[in-house]
């Protein structure tokens, strides 16, 4: 299980409970330029681009390079850009990114060129599409993001991929065009459903040679899970935990001891073993630190190391929190 962390292509051998989404997402990925995957937060869109729907497609004969809009869109689209094409510069990349909005079809042509000699196709992935929205205020880097991907998206060669909040969607309008070339391809990413998530706790285990002892506890967490939109994560989190305490002689896992966890419990005692395990000088640092790492919008941001640093007197404690 890989607990509270998003599956990455690495993973995509325990990526299990989509298989009906990555169909649709599959299908209409092929009729369409653009595929954009919408739902909320914690629903699992990047573990599903990233360990189901990438690995897919390349398996299917497609590249793919991804990216995050993050704080400088434009620069993000050109490092991945450069990774793709084999040159790793950040002179050149920065270059790049400003080439990119002033000339927003230049993306598209530099990839399609690349894509000529290879005679590849691929498929261009944002991720957390909403950074967009939440980290840039640059109405012109916006623009030129959105202009860049739209101009890619016309080449028979490419594809683009998006996966972006539900409740951010109708704020994608500050680009009309962008959105109404969007609309076919969207498709909404609900939570798994109660099989779905109790494929994703049994299989990987069952591909081990595992299984779950009493049975009933695999029921049990579904209960607790049943309505929360963020049953994915939690269920890798406590599937995390329950592995570690797994008896490899019987090859069984479950509630430790005969005592049953309930899933908010094992969180909080693993979220105040995190905090105990720091030194007491650093504890009041942890809160500030993950205030600073959520916007006003309730989204996540990102945060240079640099500026944690200043958040503390020390530094070396700011980097070990």
């Amino acid at each position: 299980f890989v607990g509270l962390v998003p599956f990455n292509e690495d993973a995509a051998d325990r990526f299990f409970g989509r298989d009906a989404d990555l169909r649709s997402a599959l299908a209409r990925f092929e009729r369409s330029p653009s595929l954009c995957l919408i739902g909320p937060s914690g629903v699992g869109k990047s573990s599903f681009v990233h360990a189901g729907l990438v690995p897919t497609l390349k398996r299917q004969g497609w590249s793919a390079i991804a990216l995050r809009p993050g704080r400088n869109p434009l620069q993000s689209l050109a490092s991945a850009a450069q990774a793709l094409i084999g040159t790793r510069n950040i002179a050149a990349s920065r270059a790049l990114a400003r080439r990119f909005r002033d000339e927003p079809r230049a993306f598209s042509e530099l990839v399609d060129g690349h894509l000529r000699t290879t005679g590849e196709t691929l498929s261009v992935v944002v991720d957390q599409l909403e950074e967009l929205l939440t980290l840039t205020n640059d109405s012109g880097e916006q623009r030129a993001f959105t202009r860049a991907l739209l101009q890619a998206a016309e080449h028979e060669s490419i594809r683009c991929v998006a996966s972006i909040r539900s409740d951010y969607v109708d704020r994608l309008a500050v680009d009309r065009e962008f959105l109404e070339r969007a609309s076919p391809g969207l498709q909404f990413l609900a939570p798994p459903d109660r099989d779905g998530l109790r494929a994703a706790l049994t299989e990987p285990v069952q591909a081990l040679g595992y299984a779950f002892e009493p049975a009933a506890v695999v029921e049990r967490l579904l209960d607790e899970l049943d309505g929360n939109p963020g049953a994915l994560p939690l269920l890798q989190f406590i599937g995390d935990e329950l592995w570690d305490g797994r008896n490899p002689t019987r090859q069984t896992l479950g509630d430790r001891g005969g005592q049953e966890t309930t899933i908010a419990e094992a969180l909080a005692r693993h979220g105040d073993g995190v905090v105990a395990g720091l030194p007491s000088a650093a504890r009041p640092l942890v809160r500030t630190v993950c205030r600073r790492h959520v916007t006003p919008e309730r989204t996540r941001d990102v945060v240079p190391l640099a500026d944690i640093e200043e958040l503390a007197e020390d530094s070396d404690q700011a980097r070990l929190v």
